[in-house]
């Protein structure tokens, strides 16, 4: 964890004053932050932007900018897990690295939406925690519109696949995909199947969809 304070503002306008929001000044106070110390603001995007507290009223002053480079992809796809268990996802995949969570609209799915607000807050307090400077991005698609925009790069992870995963799967921006709890359709099978994806088991037995997902992404993590 980052030592100063971070707080994402996204979009973020650099200006060379500025006010903190309610929020972000009950927790400059509950650290209890005074005039010359340092707080920074990041956009998400690769850019921090730090600031010096001024005043008792909490204004802050621009310091400097400095600029990071982009990660490596580390992408998964995976149908939405039910109740709090997508925050712990959203939570741990943000921790772990993931820049792409491709959630999809499955046929046996449970759960079959999400709260995008409610999820990038949750994405913006553990990217604070975990020192982040790009933010995990969502997307929510169909299995069909996932294989056709990136069928090259899929693995699926499936219990009953006859191989078991390795770390030399990963390699070349490989992108897993996590199914259902309540499994596949047929027809979705026969969507990966008759495209030639290939499918590795995870080790450990059959994991819930969260599990496996976040195994997937701690593979993406070691493989670089």
């Amino acid at each position: 964890m980052s030592g100063r304070l971070v707080f994402f503002r996204n979009p973020f306008n650099p200006e060379s004053k500025l006010s903190l929001t309610r929020e972000e000044a009950s927790h400059v106070k509950a650290r209890r932050l005074s005039p010359g110390d340092q707080i920074e603001f990041r956009n998400g995007l690769g850019r921090s932007f730090q600031y010096e507290i001024q005043h008792e009223t909490l204004a802050v002053r621009l310091l400097g900018q400095t600029e990071h480079a982009l990660p490596p992809k580390r992408e998964i796809a995976i149908a939405l897990p039910k109740g709090q268990r997508l925050d712990f996802l959203i939570e741990k995949g943000t921790e772990l690295g993931l820049t792409h969570i491709y959630f999809l609209l499955l046929e046996r799915s449970i759960r079959k939406e999400f709260n995008q607000e409610r999820a990038e807050r949750l994405v913006r307090e553990a990217a604070s925690q975990s020192n982040q400077h790009h933010l995990l991005q969502f997307s929510l698609l169909s299995w069909k519109d996932l294989v056709q925009a990136k069928r090259d790069s899929l693995l699926v992870l499936h219990p009953q696949a006859e191989e078991f995963v390795k770390l030399s799967d990963w390699k070349g921006g490989m992108i897993p995909v996590v199914g259902p709890e309540g499994g596949w359709s047929k027809e979705e099978e026969a969507l990966w199947r008759g495209e030639k994806i290939p499918e590795r088991a995870l080790p450990g037995g059959i994991l819930r969809t969260e599990t496996a997902g976040l195994a997937a992404a701690s593979f993406l993590l070691l493989s670089g």
